[in-house]
């Protein structure tokens, strides 16, 4: 079967069997165009579905209720409401945290700042497997979440700032709640060994994603 640009036009009439090409053409660009999202992974859906749905009257709310929101994040630590293996490494209320990176380095609004992991497995050749996670949840909430990418092959789980292509400040500076994943297994930039390990190969093409989102939302929804 010929491209879309592969077609010879008769001489008589081939403007009529131009329109016909051109119109079977563009039915399947938007059949390519819809499969392609569909399979898309996981961290660009989520990425995408956050930054397009703009709410009506998008309002800062302001944690002021009792406890203060120092305790509310230390008690996110012994928080139960999520998987059974769940293990909450450090859940910290910081006014002025000064960390390093592109796009979102420098000193960050007050925030609690919660780092976990669960999934917990030895995989292929005795190799211990997680998904790691960090969330940032602002003191200025303005009602959003946004689930941060990785890059390359992942494995290390970023600062959740939402500072990529975000203009001059990140998400986090205006009140998002951000996260972020290390996809399920870790490693440094192009290592791809973990892709032995069927599941953590799943993990990493799209569960992962999916997964955190389903610890992260209920905490932003305990600390709030």
């Amino acid at each position: 079967m010929r491209g879309c640009g592969s077609h010879a036009l008769p001489a008589k009439g081939g403007h009529m069997v131009r329109r016909r090409l051109l119109r079977a053409c563009a039915d399947s660009a938007m059949k390519s165009a819809r499969l392609l999202l569909a399979t898309m992974p996981c961290v660009t859906v989520w990425v995408f579905a956050v930054l397009t749905i703009e709410p009506a009257q998008a309002q800062t709310r302001t944690r002021t209720q009792s406890p203060s929101p120092q305790a509310a994040c230390s008690a996110l630590a012994e928080w139960a409401g999520g998987p059974s293996d769940l293990r909450i490494d450090e859940a910290r209320f910081y006014t002025d945290r000064t960390v390093a990176g592109p796009g979102g380095g420098g000193t960050l609004p007050p925030h609690c700042h919660v780092l976990g992991s669960f999934e917990h497995r030895t995989g292929i050749n005795e190799v211990a497997y997680a998904i790691g996670f960090a969330i940032n949840l602002p003191e200025n909430w303005n009602g959003r979440f946004l689930f941060q990418g990785g890059g390359g092959l992942n494995g290390a789980i970023r600062e959740p700032v939402g500072g990529q292509a975000a203009g001059g400040q990140s998400a986090l500076a205006r009140g998002f709640a951000v996260v972020s994943t290390d996809s399920g297994h870790t490693g440094s930039g192009f290592d791809g060994s973990f892709m032995a390990d069927q599941q953590a190969l799943l993990y990493f093409q799209f569960q992962a994603n999916a997964k955190t989102a389903e610890v992260a939302l209920p905490l932003v929804q305990e600390y709030y």
